[in-house]
């Protein structure tokens, strides 16, 4: 295994922002990347797309993956009112189908409150999307939206 967890937005990009302005999606996506890495030492290779508040394009973060030959895990929070957990790939049927199903088994099971903002239409869970980071990175690569960070859900994982 060989994981570049990739911590969503940062520096100048804070992402989402609390419904109190004082929280930014980039610090909780670096947060959560960072216990992410920490949980999968032992079991292989994991790499953190940037350790600090640091500004990366989304091409950058490909780039990163595809030179480590590493899967890609996007950490991201949601916004716009809305409730629930989503984990997105590419469009179509690709080799990173069967990994979001599994980490949305995975959040579902830890985390049975939150809803899950799923898509069936194609046989699987996980959203679609061409998510720049998920189509420029040549293996696997989901991206996981952690919830509303601007509602109440939002504030209970923060």
């Amino acid at each position: 295994m060989r994981i570049l967890n990739d911590a969503g937005h940062g520096g100048k990009d804070s992402g989402a922002v609390s419904h109190d302005g004082k929280v930014f999606e980039k610090d909780v996506a670096l947060t959560v990347s960072k216990r992410v890495d920490q949980l999968l030492s032992p079991y292989g290779e994991s790499y953190l797309s940037r350790h600090d508040d640091t500004f990366l394009t989304l091409t950058e973060r490909a780039n990163s993956a595809n030179n480590l030959k590493a899967d890609l895990l996007s950490v991201h929070c949601n916004a716009g009112g809305g409730r629930g957990i989503e984990v997105f790939t590419s469009p179509g049927q690709t080799k990173s189908d069967p990994w979001a199903t599994f980490v949305i088994e995975e959040l579902h099971a830890d985390f049975p409150d939150r809803p899950l903002r799923t898509d069936v239409r194609d046989g699987d869970p996980d959203k679609e999307a061409r998510f720049t980071v998920l189509t420029k990175t040549r293996k696997s690569a989901i991206l996981v939206e952690l919830g509303f960070i601007d509602t109440e859900e939002g504030q209970r994982f923060l």
